[in-house]
């Protein structure tokens, strides 16, 4: 980064003439992850590793577990679950992440922090928004005409636009941040995809919208544990800036204990799912219960032991990538998959795109 005991004073006072604000932001923008090819900036700019493989995989989870329950396996609901889940759900996370990042230019820019607009400049970081937002139209086509889409579909962006900019501003604003953030990025868009593909509001739908919701909020408030320091420094008002250092940790402990019970929940029901669906998948889903156990007791001695835990946003053990990423963002999901293939093979080209979609992180 460039020096900022120079640059700082410069900025504050608003002498930056344009070309150290573009050379300022070109050398952030290399430093920060975002030189590179056209995909690494394009992944980078969208924030592709925030999201892609934790919500898009619960979407899929969800979708693929009503599938089983409701004994739907045609190509028409094969159909619009891929523009859903890989084209709806990715657009609309990027349109999210990336008013989040227009709305916290300058916050990132003090802070040193990845931000697209910065990368990218204005005209570009703005045309992105707008092709998110086209995909995201482009993708609703089929689902528009589907009871409650549409109202579902404008809470979900009402919640984002109002979480990241003004007047309203809900991140700054404590609990009710962390939950508009949760609810909008990954409880509604598991109750969209259910009434996209013609399964309603039933009660499945809402207790897995539920889960993930808990899991969204577990992932906020780590996220804003881990930027603390820096909301602190320039006074954004976020719930974990509000709070003391203790109660922050215990919150953030309490609210792993919650998700690691709503992640066994969703073992439960997944492992009932397949042992109505597949005799394979059932297997599988009975492994995963057991190591869920295993990965579970290990971290129960931890806690015990006083060990600081954070599987999002420090060092993390086997255990706790098994327990909050393998395991619901990938063996879960490909568990559904497998018993929906073993009882509809056009459902093979899911499992290969899940798994592809899986490995795109690391290209």
């Amino acid at each position: 980064m460039p020096d900022r005991s120079v640059m700082e004073p410069k900025l504050a006072q608003g002498n930056l003439s344009s070309s150290e604000i573009e050379k300022l932001l070109r050398t952030a923008a290399g430093q920060l992850g975002f030189a590179g090819g056209p995909l690494t900036v394009l992944k980078n700019s969208i924030r592709w590793a925030d999201w892609a493989l934790s919500k898009v995989p619960a979407i899929c989870l969800a979708a693929t577990y009503l599938c089983l329950v409701h004994k739907n396996f045609s190509p028409a609901t094969l159909e619009n679950l891929f523009l859903f889940c890989y084209i709806f759900a990715v657009a609309n996370a990027a349109l999210g992440y990336l008013l989040n990042d227009f709305a916290d230019r300058d916050i990132d820019l003090a802070q040193g922090k990845k931000n697209a607009f910065h990368a990218l400049g204005m005209p570009q970081g703005l045309a992105l928004m707008a092709l998110s937002a086209g995909a995201m139209l482009w993708a609703s086509v089929p689902f528009v005409l589907q009871p409650g889409f549409v109202p579902l579909w404008l809470l979900s962006l009402a919640l984002s636009i109002a979480y990241s900019l003004k007047p309203l501003r809900l991140k700054e604003r404590g609990a009710i941040g962390v939950m508009a953030a949760a609810v909008a990025m990954c409880g509604l868009p598991i109750v969209l995809m259910s009434v996209s593909l013609g399964f309603g509001c039933d009660w499945q739908a809402l207790l897995l919208a539920f889960l993930c919701t808990i899991n969204g909020a577990t992932i906020e408030i780590g996220h804003q544990r881990f930027d603390r320091a820096g909301d602190k420094s320039t006074g954004t008002a976020t719930l974990a800036a509000r709070m003391e250092n203790h109660q922050l940790n215990r919150l953030y402990s309490n609210m792993l204990s919650i998700d690691r019970a709503a992640i066994a929940a969703m073992i439960v029901l997944v492992l009932c799912a397949c042992i109505n669906s597949s005799p394979i998948a059932a297997g599988i889903a009975a492994s995963i219960a057991l190591l869920y156990v295993l990965a579970g007791m290990r971290t129960i001695s931890r806690i015990r032991r006083g060990d600081c835990i954070d599987p999002h946003f420090g060092s993390r053990l086997l255990e706790d990538r098994l327990l909050h990423n393998v395991i619901p963002n990938f063996l879960l999901p490909a568990c559904t998959i497998i018993a929906l293939c073993a009882l509809a093979k056009t459902w093979i080209l899911l499992l290969v795109l899940f798994v592809a979609w899986r490995l795109a992180l690391y290209l």
